[in-house]
């Protein structure tokens, strides 16, 4: 018998769709030979994972870029259950070549914090960790909407970015690393491929303008990256789009980034960088928790 541990996150839009009874009935064959473990979120309580041979975690993307940092390295399985509000790592999912089951995936790595799917900074970011628990339960996606207008406004995140021999440097109005299709529920990542080892970076410089003028000028670059879309890289003018496998980002004072959806506060040189995961992931579609 080898052990898995149910994680439940009861802070998650959808927990109450995940139930250990429905987790175990999901896996089904896969978990023939698990001897179940639950451990309800949040919680303080220390584990030690390292006696765990998988994980069937229910929660958000936040709550599988938790537990993936400190399995990602491990030679581990994880079935990600996904209850959160967007759910955007598992929104990828249709644009995967591998999903019977578990596989190793790629993921993003600023300094040693890892990231699943985005790493970003800049205009309207902050609507992925501002949204409160208790309203995303209660709306669901109108939870991030209505932070929108709040979010519409011109940013100046001055920093360096220095990858494949080229520099950028200057004022960004958004500063985003990102190894998904999607983002924020924007398809826009035309180029994504799960199999490719490295990500995209995706740069808009900030207008030259504040105020008024200043978020009528951001308005048509915005427009173009996430509306549109981006189907080959492109570097001139206001954006930047182009496949990366690593970056040194230089911030000249410290500045805080939605990574997967939470918030973390950066300054000075981060190195980033793509990598394959030694763990194995399979994304279960929450529904189908559900006897």
């Amino acid at each position: 018998m080898k052990d898995c541990l149910i994680v439940i996150n009861h802070n998650a839009g959808k927990c109450r769709r995940c139930t250990p009874e429905n987790v175990k009935y999901a896996l089904g064959k896969q978990g023939e030979n698990f001897r179940y473990s639950t451990m309800h979120l949040p919680s303080n309580q220390p584990v030690n994972l390292n006696k765990y041979h998988a994980f069937a975690v229910c929660g958000g993307d936040g709550t599988l870029q938790t537990i993936m940092q400190k399995i990602y390295n491990l030679d581990k399985t994880m079935y990600y259950f996904p209850c959160g509000t967007l759910n955007d790592k598992a929104g990828a999912e249709k644009y995967c070549h591998a999903l019977s089951s578990p596989r190793q995936i790629t993921i993003g790595k600023a300094r040693d914090n890892l990231f699943t799917y985005v790493y970003a900074t800049g205009a309207f970011t902050e609507i992925g960790y501002t949204a409160s628990q208790k309203s995303k339960r209660q709306l669901g996606v109108l939870a991030y909407a209505i932070k929108v207008l709040k979010a519409y406004k011109v940013n100046r995140c001055e920093c360096r970015i220095e990858t494949d021999g080229k520099t950028y440097q200057g004022e960004f109005n958004l500063v985003m690393f990102i190894k998904s299709p999607r983002c924020f529920g924007f398809n826009f990542n035309k180029l994504y491929d799960e199999r490719d080892l490295g990500g995209h970076m995706v740069l808009i410089r900030s207008p030259k303008h504040n105020g008024l003028v200043g978020m009528i000028e951001m308005f048509f670059p915005f427009f173009k990256v996430f509306f549109v879309g981006l189907n080959k890289e492109q570097d001139r003018g206001t954006i930047t789009f182009k496949r990366v496998t690593n970056a040194t980002l230089h911030l000249k004072k410290p500045t805080d980034f939605c990574v997967d959806g939470e918030k973390r506060t950066e300054h000075g040189q981060v190195d980033i960088s793509f990598e394959k995961t030694m763990c194995k992931l399979q994304i279960i579609d929450v529904k189908k928790s559900n006897k």
